[in-house]
Protein backbone atom coordinates (compact mmCIF):
# COMPACT_ATOMS: atom_id res chain seq x y z
CA UNK A 1 0.00 0.00 0.00
CA UNK A 2 0.97 3.15 -0.73
CA UNK A 3 2.34 5.96 2.29
CA UNK A 4 0.35 8.67 2.37
CA UNK A 5 2.66 11.16 3.66
CA UNK A 6 5.11 10.68 0.84
CA UNK A 7 5.79 13.25 -2.05
CA UNK A 8 5.57 12.05 -5.61
CA UNK A 9 8.99 12.93 -7.31
CA UNK A 10 7.90 14.22 -10.76
CA UNK A 11 11.72 15.25 -12.07
CA UNK A 12 12.48 11.87 -12.70
CA UNK A 13 9.77 11.91 -15.59
CA UNK A 14 10.23 12.75 -19.08
CA UNK A 15 8.63 15.32 -20.89
CA UNK A 16 6.49 13.22 -22.52
CA UNK A 17 5.28 10.91 -19.46
CA UNK A 18 4.44 14.60 -18.00
CA UNK A 19 2.65 15.50 -20.89
CA UNK A 20 0.51 12.06 -20.89
CA UNK A 21 -0.06 12.47 -17.43
CA UNK A 22 -1.42 16.46 -17.96
CA UNK A 23 -3.69 15.17 -20.29
CA UNK A 24 -4.96 12.52 -18.28
CA UNK A 25 -5.61 14.56 -15.53
CA UNK A 26 -7.20 16.88 -17.94
CA UNK A 27 -10.01 14.44 -18.50
CA UNK A 28 -10.29 13.15 -15.18
CA UNK A 29 -11.27 16.92 -14.40
CA UNK A 30 -13.56 17.35 -16.71
CA UNK A 31 -15.24 14.23 -15.34
CA UNK A 32 -15.90 15.43 -12.46
CA UNK A 33 -18.33 17.72 -10.95
CA UNK A 34 -16.75 21.18 -11.12
CA UNK A 35 -18.04 20.98 -6.74
CA UNK A 36 -16.48 17.80 -6.36
CA UNK A 37 -13.71 17.27 -3.50
CA UNK A 38 -12.18 14.97 -5.62
CA UNK A 39 -10.92 17.80 -7.49
CA UNK A 40 -8.62 18.73 -5.42
CA UNK A 41 -5.51 16.25 -5.47
CA UNK A 42 -6.01 16.36 -9.57
CA UNK A 43 -5.90 19.77 -9.12
CA UNK A 44 -2.49 19.52 -7.07
CA UNK A 45 -0.95 16.90 -9.09
CA UNK A 46 -1.94 19.26 -12.61
CA UNK A 47 -0.15 22.15 -10.70
CA UNK A 48 3.07 20.41 -10.20
CA UNK A 49 3.09 18.95 -13.93
CA UNK A 50 2.40 21.95 -15.04
CA UNK A 51 5.33 23.86 -12.73
CA UNK A 52 7.64 21.03 -13.92
CA UNK A 53 6.94 21.63 -17.40
CA UNK A 54 7.72 25.27 -17.43
CA UNK A 55 10.47 25.08 -15.45
CA UNK A 56 12.05 22.63 -18.11
CA UNK A 57 11.09 25.20 -20.87
CA UNK A 58 12.72 27.69 -18.91
CA UNK A 59 16.01 25.44 -18.85
CA UNK A 60 16.04 24.37 -22.39
CA UNK A 61 15.27 28.03 -23.27
CA UNK A 62 18.43 29.37 -21.25
CA UNK A 63 20.44 26.03 -21.98
CA UNK A 64 19.77 26.00 -25.47
CA UNK A 65 17.71 23.40 -25.95
CA UNK A 66 19.66 20.86 -24.15
CA UNK A 67 17.35 18.89 -21.35
CA UNK A 68 14.80 18.59 -24.76
CA UNK A 69 15.65 15.17 -24.73
CA UNK A 70 16.31 14.55 -21.28
CA UNK A 71 15.93 10.86 -20.11
CA UNK A 72 14.32 9.18 -17.01
CA UNK A 73 16.71 10.44 -14.04
CA UNK A 74 18.75 13.08 -16.10
CA UNK A 75 17.69 16.03 -14.13
CA UNK A 76 18.75 14.81 -10.75
CA UNK A 77 22.31 13.56 -12.13
CA UNK A 78 22.11 17.17 -13.47
CA UNK A 79 21.71 18.76 -10.30
CA UNK A 80 18.13 20.50 -10.97
CA UNK A 81 16.04 20.25 -8.08
CA UNK A 82 13.39 17.49 -7.25
CA UNK A 83 9.86 19.06 -8.11
CA UNK A 84 7.30 17.30 -5.61
CA UNK A 85 3.94 16.32 -5.44
CA UNK A 86 1.62 17.90 -2.33
CA UNK A 87 0.99 14.73 -0.02
CA UNK A 88 -2.92 13.52 -0.39
CA UNK A 89 -3.32 13.14 3.64
CA UNK A 90 -5.36 15.20 5.75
Amino acid sequence: MRDPGRSHDVSALTAGELERIKRDIQVSLSLAWPDSPARVPMLAHLSAVDAELAERGDREHADGGLCAGASRGRNRRAGWPERTLPSLSS
